[in-house]
């Protein structure tokens, strides 16, 4: 996965023109096509990454295992990131708030409204011995994740 990030990634990111698309200005643009199906969009400060799965798979697990969870594992440190938030479309670009000119700062704000209460952890223990269609999944709309507590089982991705 890495060895494809890197061909996917350009040679200087920091100095690639802004891309501009459906009025979505950002400074970076790439994708990986399947089987990741990932799309990496770099905004002031922060990676927006779209992964076109649908959200409700980062807490479903097929054989004990969280593919797409894996999959978000691996992206964030092949991009030296120690933490995530995993979020619905409505809390991103579908939901009231531009990702295209929004610095993350400006999106933690949003959040932080829209949840006073705070933003759940998400525990990759909680969901990988669910089954699926047997077992009830009461998720989210948003985690924080520190990718700390679930380690990817083999080179799934």
């Amino acid at each position: 996965f890495v060895d494809h990030l890197r061909i996917a990634l350009p040679r200087n990111y920091a100095a690639a023109p802004k891309y501009s698309d459906n009025n979505m200005d950002v400074e970076c643009r790439f994708e990986l096509p399947k089987p990741w199906d990932v799309e990496f969009f770099l905004h002031e400060g922060y990676w927006h990454i779209e992964s076109y799965w649908h959200y409700c798979q980062i807490v479903i697990a097929w054989d004990g295992r969280l593919y797409v969870r894996d999959l978000i594992k691996e992206i964030a440190k092949a991009l030296g990131a120690t933490e995530v938030w995993h979020a619905e479309e409505y809390l991103t670009w579908n939901g009231g708030v531009g990702m295209d000119d929004i610095s993350g700062e400006n999106w933690f704000d949003f959040i932080k409204k829209k949840f006073p209460e705070g933003i759940p952890e998400y525990r990759a223990d909680d969901w990988k011995d669910k089954k699926w269609g047997k077992d009830e999944y009461d998720y989210k709309p948003i985690y924080h994740d520190d990718l700390h507590d679930y380690e990817i089982s083999n080179n799934v991705i």
